[in-house]
């Protein structure tokens, strides 16, 4: 699910790690089932954003690693 209001193209990694720390502390002050159901759905979409940035650089440093196993000739 989608939010219009959340924005991930201005943010670094480390500011996507501070606002899911301050979504989730947030989470846990409130009793509001409704709100809490609103928070946990933000949370998973910068979790999600954050995942896809780590398996992004995880991918291109796999692809930088295989291309270097071409130079190593073991006998």
């Amino acid at each position: 699910m989608m939010n219009p209001f959340v924005d991930f193209e201005g943010m670094n990694d480390n500011q996507l790690e501070n606002k899911i720390n301050e979504i989730t502390k947030k989470y846990f002050m409130t009793h509001n089932a409704d709100l809490k159901y609103q928070l946990a759905t933000v949370l998973n979409m910068y979790k999600e954003e954050l995942f896809n940035r780590r398996q992004k650089v995880y991918q291109e440093q796999f692809e930088k690693q295989k291309g270097l196993d071409n130079l190593i000739k073991v006998n």
